[in-house]
């Protein structure tokens, strides 16, 4: 038995690969864009902690449909794939975001302001001023203006939303060549935001521009950042406010709730496809492994105080040898499940040519909930056959028919009733040859689950032939010692009577 873990062989098409980027990127913007709609509107950050879980449970689950679809097997390529279109994906929502907040905390307030001052200025004489004032207090203006706003878009937070040259120019086209032309441009303008917009520099952000230009995405988070635009009692997006509400998160905070949202809209996508790029792939057979659905329930319970209760002791065993398993007690099917114990699930190929079990420890942590600990302690350990019909063999469960494995359950439980008998009297079991590992080298008990070496036959001795038997039966009757010659009595036979010359 080849008792190793599963190692993934590192396989991958390029194809697949260019797929999996793709999907990821667009996929995930679509999904990050839905969830950044819903933070828009709901208050609770409990609800949008499990928005931001259930977005990368989604985005994961499309890139573990594109790696088994292209038969992935190549774990970090496709986790390094992936976290690079998640981080492309998470810049589109960050510039969607943005757009959101711009409309939210720019356009909207500036559209509200009202700019028709058409009944203000109708009152004022276009030719009150003279030309020449005029254009000396325009450039005064201007020269005033720029030398300011040239200070201002190097060092301002706002620079993101203005374009210096478009403001000049802006303004030039404003002020126009008379009183009379500035008041007709002002009147033009229905609100403040048309009048930023058209004369005062400002740039609506778009998602595209925003996810395109990283310096401008990381410019707007940082003027968010500084002003704040939620508070903890409230859970809303606000602005300035103070009171009951409270003063917004800002600056550290702020960088670090968004740091861990980053962090939860991304790892579990990760972990799904890196997950799935390294669950078990059957290579004689191009295609995964088969995980038994349903899948019995083969639990060993942990009793406290004994070695079994040290799951990394059960670890240890289990790797040199999975038999070992076997000498654990073993937990009914019908029976209730203790406080702590071990279950046994696997994955296999085909015909179960090469089988694969995954040893997990369970500890109850809150018995009013039910709440459980699962730890793997061995994944994906590669079994026989053998070892799978003597699981189902030792839970009294029929053998799949697909299994040609050897069902070896009998023996196993007499060897542990044994073994547990020769612990209850005391008496030392039987050594095993020592491994060959020097100074380490340690005595082992024989292990349970290899097949005992068959014992040489004796040669059964052939049967006599009838010369041999009458010749034994000779040999075993007494000898006379006179007078007998092939069995004829001549003690009375006198030899000078016979005529030797006749015969």
């Amino acid at each position: 038995m080849n008792n190793t873990l599963y190692k993934p062989s590192n396989k991958f098409n390029p194809v697949g690969l260019i797929v999996l980027f793709l999907v990821m990127l667009l996929g995930g913007f679509a999904i990050y864009w839905v969830y950044e709609l819903f933070n828009s509107f709901i208050p609770l950050i409990y609800i949008r902690i499990f928005l931001a879980v259930l977005a990368s449970f989604g985005i994961g689950g499309i890139g573990t449909i594109v790696v088994k679809k292209f038969h992935i097997r190549a774990p970090i390529i496709a986790l390094a794939v992936t976290a690079f279109a998640l981080i492309f994906a998470n810049m589109g929502r960050l510039a969607s975001y943005c757009v959101r907040d711009f409309n939210k905390y720019m356009r909207d307030p500036l559209e509200e302001k009202n700019m028709d001052m058409t009944s203000q200025l109708s009152s004022i004489d276009p030719n009150s001023v003279t030309a020449e004032e005029y254009n000396a207090y325009v450039a005064f203006l201007s020269a005033a203006l720029d030398e300011s706003m040239k200070k201002d878009f190097e060092t301002s937070e706002y620079d993101v939303l203005f374009d210096r040259d478009k403001f000049v120019n802006g303004m030039k086209e404003l002020f126009g060549t008379s009183f009379g032309e500035f008041l007709n441009n002002i009147k033009s303008c229905s609100n403040a935001y048309q009048l930023s917009v058209k004369y005062l520099g400002m740039v609506e952000p778009t998602t595209f521009d925003l996810a395109t230009h990283p310096n401008k995405l990381v410019s707007y988070l940082k003027m968010v950042n500084k002003e704040g635009r939620w508070n903890i009692k409230s859970h809303r997006y606000r602005y300035g406010e103070t009171g009951d509400n409270g003063e917004p998160v800002k600056g550290f905070i702020l960088w670090i709730v968004w740091i861990a949202e980053f962090a939860i809209l991304i790892i579990p996508a990760l972990g799904f496809v890196y997950g799935k790029a390294k669950y078990p792939y059957i290579e004689s057979e191009e295609d995964w492994a088969i995980e038994e659905k349903p899948m019995p329930e083969f639990r060993f319970p942990a009793e406290t105080g004994s070695p079994y209760s040290d799951f990394n002791m059960v670890k240890k065993e289990i790797l040199r040898n999975p038999g070992y398993i076997f000498t654990l007690p073993r937990i009914s099917v019908i029976a209730p499940p203790p406080d702590t114990y071990y279950f046994i699930k696997y994955c296999r190929s085909k015909y179960y040519d090469e089988n694969f079990i995954t040893v997990v420890h369970s500890n109850l942590v809150n018995a009013r909930k039910n709440q459980r600990k699962m730890t793997e302690i061995i994944k994906n350990m590669r079994v026989d056959a053998d070892f799978i019909a003597t699981l189902y063999g030792a839970f009294e469960l029929p053998v799949p028919p697909m299994c040609k494995g050897e069902n070896r359950a009998q023996q196993v439980n007499a060897e542990a009733q044994a073994r547990k008998k020769a612990q209850e009297e005391g008496r030392p079991l039987s050594p095993q040859r020592p491994k060959m590992t020097g100074a380490e080298a340690i005595f082992d008990e024989p292990s349970i689950f290899a097949k005992p070496k068959p014992k040489p036959e004796v040669p059964k001795p052939e049967a006599p032939s009838f010369a041999q038997q009458e010749l034994a039966r000779e040999q075993r009757a007494p000898q006379p010692t006179s007078g007998q010659m092939d069995g004829i009595d001549t003690s009375n036979l006198n030899l000078d009577d016979i005529d030797l010359t006749k015969m």
